[in-house]
């Protein structure tokens, strides 16, 4: 016999709530310039 078939576990998570200007303040964008794959290529094989 199989007790408790059909019952759901719950599972409560705590996390710490972060509004959109919280979390662009801690990861503010990095501007980076794309390179080609030939010019990964040559960094590389120096």
């Amino acid at each position: 016999q199989i007790r408790g078939f059909g019952q759901r576990k719950q599972y409560v998570v705590f996390r710490p709530v972060f509004s959109e200007d919280s979390l662009a303040e801690d990861h503010e964008k990095i501007e980076r310039k794309h390179k080609a794959l030939l010019e990964h290529v040559k960094e590389n094989l120096r």
